[in-house]
């Protein structure tokens, strides 16, 4: 007896690979970048045709204002490189060859979140990945972050996680002695011109 698969029935061999490619992308992404978890999920989706749903009634935008791989790896490759700064959303959206507004109306077609809360989550998620390979003081890391001080890190982190960034450590650390971890050399001075800082 052959088993039949529900989700790629009527769609062609290579979308089915693709769409499985992505979803497995997604799992693997899941714990460490939710954001871009979440993006492919939505790629997936958007190949077999379907809005859907979020949870809450609302159909998921794909497609208009949702930018391209390349753009998505372009503000995500930007916003690593100058984390450890304010970012502005018109340096962004330069990366990205967009406008502002067409970036804030791509991030939350793609993610879900407006320019400044994809910063803040790739701040956080460069915070949980120190914090597991370092020693490093929490206030060390806030500052590698591109955060303001250690309660800046709490209070966000809090929000995000539902812990203390020290709580959520002690939970998450290996046995292991953790690997040292050099933090990068970030620019120091801030963007010329006027923009809104993310």
């Amino acid at each position: 007896m052959a088993v039949t698969d529900p989700v790629g029935a009527g769609l062609a061999a290579p979308k089915q690979t693709a769409i499985t490619d992505l979803l497995d992308e997604a799992l693997s992404l899941w714990r460490s970048d939710p954001v871009a978890a979440r993006a492919c999920i939505v790629r997936a989706r958007a190949l077999t045709g379907s809005t859907g749903s979020d949870g809450d009634g609302a159909s998921s935008p794909v497609g208009v204002g949702a930018p391209l791989t390349w753009r998505a790896r372009q503000i995500a490759e930007f916003v690593d490189a100058n984390i450890g700064r304010i970012i502005y959303s018109a340096e962004l959206a330069g990366a990205a060859k967009m406008s502002t507004g067409q970036l804030a109306r791509a991030l939350k077609a793609t993610f879900g979140v407006s320019p400044s809360e994809y910063v803040m989550h790739r701040r956080l998620a460069l915070a949980q990945r120190l914090m597991l390979e370092t020693n490093d003081a929490l206030a060390q890391i806030a500052e590698v972050c591109g955060l303001c001080d250690q309660a800046h890190l709490s209070r966000a982190f809090r929000k995000t996680f539902g812990q203390t960034p020290a709580a959520w450590r002690r939970e998450h650390r290996g046995l292991g002695r953790p690997l040292s971890v050099q933090p990068q050399a970030f620019a120091d001075q801030l963007p010329d011109g006027p923009g809104t800082a993310l």
